[in-house]
Formats: C-alpha cells, structure tokens, sequence
C-alpha cells in the first residue's frame, strides 16, 4: 500500500510549479502568444527574477492561470522601472549640460555681448530657448523704460549736484537685465523640465490603464468562456481567483446579473446553471452529504445569493438554501432525461 506521504509528494510534483496549489493550466516551456507577444514562462522568471527551475521531466513543468498572470505584472513593472530610471538619468544629463554652460544655457544677451555673433533676421526661425529668450526681451524692454524714467527723474532731483561738478550715478541697465534675463532663464528651464516630467507621468498612467483595462477585459472574456464548471478542480480554481482577485468577484457578478427569472428560485436556478454542469452538481450539495463536495460558505455561493437578493430583496437565505439544495439534489435526474 502507498504511504499518503508518496500520494501527497507525487500531488505535489504535478501541481504548478509557482504555487503546488493548483494544478497546472500551461507548460513552462512551450512558447504561448499573448496580446501579439510571445511567452515563454520559465525564461521569463529567469529573465525577472533570475530563477532557475528544475525542468528535467516533462510532467514537472506546468504553471497555472493565477500565476501567469501575476509573473507578467511582475515583468511589466520590471520593465517600468528599469525605462523609469534611464529616463530619469537622461533627464538629470540635460540638467547637468544646461548648468555647465551647454548650448541651451546661453542667454541671448550673452550672444549679443559677442563681437562675432551675427543677429539673426527677423522671421527667421530660432531653437526653442531662443524664442523663449524673445519672450523675455520683450519684458526687459519694459524694465528699461521703467529704469529710464527712473534715472531721468534722480537726475532731476540731482541738478544742483551736476551744477557743482559732482558726477551722477549711472544706472547699470544692461547689467542688471542681465542678470534678470538670466534669472528668468533658469525658472523657465526648471519648469519646462518639472512639466516634461508631469507629462510623463501621465503618459505612464495612461497606459497602465489602457493595460489594466485591456487585461481586466481579457480575464472577463477568459471567465465567460470557462463557464459552465465542468470539475470539482475547476470549481475550487475559481473560489480561489474569488478569494484572491475582487475584480474576478465583480465580473462573475456582473456575468450572473443578468440571468432572469420572474421568482426567486428560477432567477437560482438560472445563475446555477451558468455556473455549474450537471455532471459537476450530481457530486456537490449544500452541506456536504452523502461524501458530496461542501458549497455552503463558498464565495461562489455568495456571489450567487447576491445575485437574486439585488433581483428579489424580499428573498430569505432559507428560501435561497432551499432553492440550492433541490436543484442540486435533482442533477442526477437532469442528466438521465438529457440522454
């Protein structure tokens, strides 16, 4: 006789390699095309994680839907953070250029102050900081008739002093727009930097909705077409999804919502026949009777009784348990008239 030791070790030996929670959906080394990209899950978790399986016998090799799923979010942000990081060192290099004097760093007054620069005609078409540094002549023409008016009005107020020989204060105009053209450089760099960065941000975002919402769309697809349950595995597969995954919950929900029925327990019977086939309810019963698979307390369960209770309000959980229990207690009988 085979110690239960063996049977648990073997059990184990042919569940996902991942979890030995379930068992396995996919091969770990067959190649499987996804959304247009090819996978091949054992050189992933390599790649990822740098992990190494023991893939010498064939039967050893599987993986479930659950973890599939969960390795490739892992390799997504893998990859968001590795194009995060050179994304940000490239910022930080055009940072560090602009502050040690690069092109982009130079002011058009600075051009100016150059005997041999040659001004560029008016229309022709200049780089970005150049169209940014017109903005800023414009407002330090208005800053030098401010200070023009300003120094004609101390001249005045100084006449008697130029009339003694006394020499008037000039006032530094050019240097002084100098340094604010430079000041207000500086501030437009940073915030074209700060607002490039913003934009990135919600690119990112928006494409991890678009995935989110292009995954979520596939796993509903996915849960449709596994429907009806035809194994007790497929069964407890799927409480499992539930207990993990509250999206699973809202879309078996929102698949079941809609079944019909004009009393309560047609509207049961309806969501239990999108949920189980006849050759799987014939083992299961509400208490677990008879060696009968236990559904009393499965997600599942409730997920269904959440479906009449919204379509009858007025329904009872005696009234549901009773509905439950009879049609499941009739499968047998459902299946001798099918054949």
């Amino acid at each position: 006789m085979i110690d239960d030791a063996v049977i648990d070790a073997m059990e184990v030996l042919h569940s996902c390699r991942c979890c030995l929670r379930q068992p396995p959906d996919k091969d770990l080394k067959k190649p499987y095309t996804h959304l247009g990209t090819t996978e091949i899950y054992s050189d992933i978790l390599e790649q990822c994680f740098d992990i190494r399986l023991s893939l010498d016998n064939d039967d050893e090799c599987g993986i479930c839907e659950t973890c599939v799923e969960r390795l490739r979010d892992a390799c997504i942000f893998k990859l968001q953070v590795q194009n995060s990081q050179a994304e940000l060192q490239k910022r930080l290099d055009r940072v560090l250029h602009v502050m040690d004097g690069g092109p982009e760093g130079r002011s058009e007054m600075e051009e100016q102050d150059q005997p041999n620069s040659v001004p560029r005609s008016h229309g022709e078409p200049g780089t970005e900081v150049e169209q940014q540094q017109e903005v800023i002549g414009d407002s330090l023409a208005c800053n030098k008739e401010a200070l023009a008016v300003l120094k004609s009005r101390e001249a005045a107020s100084s006449s008697s002093e130029a009339e003694s020989g006394k020499r008037t204060v000039e006032i530094p105009i050019e240097k002084g727009s100098n340094a604010i053209n430079a000041g207000i450089a500086e501030s437009l760099i940073e915030l074209k930097t700060l607002a490039t960065c913003t934009l990135s941000k919600i690119e990112t975002i928006e494409k991890r909705m678009a995935l989110f919402s292009l995954n979520e769309q596939n796993n509903a697809d996915s849960l449709c077409h596994r429907l009806p349950l035809k194994t007790l595995p497929d069964l407890e597969k799927l409480e499992l999804e539930i207990k993990q995954s509250e999206i699973t919950k809202n879309q078996l929900l929102q698949y079941l919502k809609y079944s019909g029925g004009t009393t309560e327990k047609e509207c049961g019977n309806r969501c239990l026949e999108k949920v189980f086939t006849n050759d799987l309810a014939q083992y299961c019963s509400w208490t677990g009777r008879k060696n009968n698979y236990k559904l009393c307390g499965l997600l599942t369960m409730d997920v269904i009784k959440a479906v009449v209770k919204e379509s009858f309000p007025s329904s009872t959980d005696e009234q549901f348990e009773k509905a439950i229990m009879m049609w499941f207690a009739h499968a047998g009988t459902r299946i001798r008239r099918s054949k």
